[in-house]
C-alpha cells in the first residue's frame, strides 16, 4: 500500500466514527423538521385559490365600515407574492431555527449529555473535530432546504402552473438555503466561543431575533437599515414575482462575512480551551 493511501485510510479511521455518531444523533430531528415544514408549505399553497374569495366576502361583511373594507380589500393576488409572504417566510424561519439549534447541539450536545469523553477517544485534532461537525451541520441544513424547496415547487406547480417563473423560484430557494446556512454557522460559531453559556433557548432566540429584525425592515423606507442587520431580508423580498432585482446583495455579503469571521474566532477559542 502506498504511503499516501495509508495516510488517507488512517485519517478516515480517525474521523469516521465521529461522523457516524453525529449523523445518527441528528437524523431524527432532520426528518421531523423536513416533514413539518413540507406539510405546512403544501397546506398553505393549497389554500391559495381560497384567499381572494375569502377577502371579497370579508369586504362585503364590513359594508359601511370603510376602514375595515380597506383592510381586507386586495388587488389581484399573485401566487409568487403569496408564496413569499405566507409560505416562504415561515419556511425560512423554521429552517433557520433548525439550523441554529443544530449548530448549538453539535458543539454543546456532548457536554450536556456527558459524552464529551468520546471526543478524546478519536485520534483527531480539535480542528478536525470542528470540521467534521461543521460538515454535518452544512449537510443537514442543505438536505432540509432542498427537500422543503422541492415540495414547495411541486405545490406551486399544482396550484399555480404557468403563473410564476420557475427560475425565480429556484433563485428564492437558493437564497433561503444561503440565509439558513448563515444563521446555522453563526449559531455554531457562538457555541464554539461561549460553550456551555450558550443554551438551546438562546440558539432559537438568535433565529427568532434576526427574523423579527427583518420584519422591521418592511415597515417603510425609514426602516430599510434593518435589512442590513439580518440575513432574513432576502426571504421576505418578493423575488419570485418581481425577479432578482429586489434582492439585497449587500446584506447577503455582510451576513456571509459575519458567520465566517465568527467561525474563525470560535475555532481558535475551541482549540485553546478544554472540551470538558
Amino acid at each position: 500500500m502506498k504511503l499516501n493511501e495509508l495516510k488517507k485510510e488512517q485519517k478516515q479511521s480517525k474521523l469516521s466514527p465521529l461522523y457516524k455518531l453525529e449523523r445518527k444523533a441528528n437524523y431524527k430531528s432532520l426528518i421531523v423538521f423536513s416533514v413539518i415544514i413540507s406539510f405546512l408549505l403544501f397546506l398553505t399553497m393549497a389554500l391559495f385559490n381560497f384567499v381572494e374569495p375569502l377577502m371579497a366576502e370579508l369586504v362585503k361583511m364590513f359594508e359601511g365600515q370603510p376602514e375595515m373594507q380597506e383592510l381586507f380589500a386586495t388587488q389581484e393576488l399573485k401566487i409568487g407574492t403569496y408564496f413569499v409572504s405566507e409560505a416562504g417566510s415561515f419556511w425560512a424561519l423554521l429552517a433557520a431555527i433548525y439550523g441554529s439549534f443544530l449548530g448549538y447541539k453539535l458543539i454543546n450536545g456532548n457536554l450536556k449529555n456527558g459524552s464529551s469523553e468520546v471526543l478524546y477517544t478519536q485520534n483527531a485534532s480539535r480542528t478536525q473535530i470542528v470540521k467534521h461537525k461543521l460538515i454535518r451541520l452544512i449537510i443537514n441544513v442543505a438536505i432540509l432546504n432542498v427537500v422543503c424547496g422541492l415540495v414547495g415547487l411541486v405545490a406551486m406547480l399544482i396550484w399555480g402552473y404557468g403563473q410564476f417563473s420557475v427560475l425565480n423560484y429556484l433563485g428564492y430557494m437558493l437564497f433561503v438555503l444561503i440565509l439558513t446556512m448563515q444563521v446555522a454557522v453563526l449559531s455554531f460559531s457562538i457555541a464554539l466561543l461561549v460553550k456551555q453559556k450558550y443554551s438551546s433557548v438562546l440558539s432559537v432566540l438568535v433565529a427568532l431575533g434576526l427574523f423579527l429584525i427583518a420584519n422591521l425592515g418592511l415597515m417603510g423606507e425609514s426602516f430599510e437599515v434593518f435589512n442590513y442587520l439580518t440575513p432574513f431580508a432576502v426571504a421576505l423580498a418578493d423575488l419570485i414575482e418581481s425577479g432578482f432585482g429586489v434582492v439585497n446583495y449587500i446584506s447577503i455579503a455582510i451576513w456571509t462575512v459575519i458567520p465566517v469571521v465568527t467561525l474563525i474566532f470560535g475555532i481558535k477559542s475551541y482549540k485553546n480551551t478544554d472540551l470538558v
